[in-house]
């Protein structure tokens, strides 16, 4: 499972540079890049109930809860993430000034950023949000970070 999320990180970051999404700009949005500018807004504004609406019962978050509390497939019911860990879910202080790239096939959303960080091997790492397709919504799936 590790490896095929490093698989799609790579192909992610590798497409980032031709859908890169720069802060402010006046280009117009594709469905994703929309999709993606409301949650992370609610995010933001810690909106759990448009956050819980717009997310499937359980997500992922590898980075959410400590160590000694984490279960094997690091999947948890979303309240509890929004009410108790919303901070690491977001990852970032302030994922607005950060530019995103987004990636949409027929069942799934990814959401990418590449954060520059001199502790990390290459010195940045990837910060990833997955949607899946139910019914007609895209609701989100999880978080995951890649070194």
């Amino acid at each position: 499972m590790n490896k095929a999320k490093l698989i799609l990180c790579i192909y992610l970051l590798l497409t980032a540079c031709s859908f890169s999404k720069k802060t402010g700009s006046k280009q117009a949005l594709n469905f994703a890049d929309s999709l993606w500018i409301d949650y992370r807004t609610a995010l933001s504004q810690k909106n759990i109930n448009y956050l819980i609406k717009h997310s499937l019962d359980s997500i992922g978050c590898i980075d959410c809860i400590r160590d000694s509390l984490k279960n094997e497939k690091q999947i948890y019911d979303s309240k509890l993430i929004f009410t108790s860990y919303l901070k690491e879910l977001k990852h970032l202080k302030d994922l607005e000034k950060h530019p995103f790239s987004s990636y949409q096939t027929d069942s799934i959303i990814y959401i990418s950023y590449s954060i520059n960080c001199k502790q990390a091997e290459e010195g940045a790492y990837g910060l990833h949000y997955r949607f899946r397709k139910v019914k007609h919504l895209y609701l989100l799936e999880d978080m995951f970070t890649v070194p």
